[in-house]
């Protein structure tokens, strides 16, 4: 993370294009709905987006401070910008203050030197009108998010309960004899 922090305050002082940095003239000037970073919540909206609606992935631009990922995120159709979204300068740059939606999909759990509720309170101070969906890591987290101004917040851990509870209920009834019809 050390290495990350100096890479990107090198890149910036020598500008963002140097050293093989992705962000093109186009994703720097913003986006009407920006996604603070990429990584498996991001990767299954992707999936789901792709499927019921595609023409959003256009409207997205994704910031992301791991180089290695800009191909990937791309892939899906994406455009995409180095940067550390814990920084709220280099949200600034891109263009983060005239987004409409912003997401953060990252649990804090991942995310370094910033967590979801730092997110929401830099955002609601670079861009106030702009509707904020979090990642929360529980439902204490989801009503901290939502009481610092979070549009709406996501518990994949809650969000996923459910689906975890009916599988489990069909295996239990896949193992089950047929009961005999009347």
């Amino acid at each position: 993370y050390r290495l990350a922090m100096i890479l990107e305050r090198f890149l910036h002082i020598r500008g963002q294009k140097a050293a093989g940095a992705t962000a093109d003239d186009e994703a720097a000037q913003g986006a009407d709905i920006v996604m603070l970073g990429f990584f498996l919540n991001a990767e299954a909206l992707a999936t789901e987006l792709k499927k019921t609606n595609p023409e959003l992935i256009e409207r997205i631009l994704v910031i992301d401070f791991n180089l290695q990922n800009h191909a990937r995120i791309r892939a899906h159709g994406f455009r995409v910008t180095y940067g550390d979204i814990g920084n709220p300068e280099a949200l600034r740059h891109h263009g983060i203050h005239r987004a409409k939606i912003i997401l953060s999909t990252i649990n804090n759990t991942y995310l370094r030197g910033i967590s979801n509720e730092g997110l929401v309170d830099e955002i609601r101070h670079i861009n106030p009108d702009a509707r904020v969906i979090a990642t929360a890591d529980n439902d204490d987290a989801a009503t901290e998010l939502l009481s610092r101004g979070a549009f709406r917040a996501v518990s994949p851990p809650a969000h996923a309960a459910p689906a975890y509870a009916r599988a489990l209920l069909d295996a239990l009834r896949a193992g089950e004899p047929d009961e005999p019809q009347a």
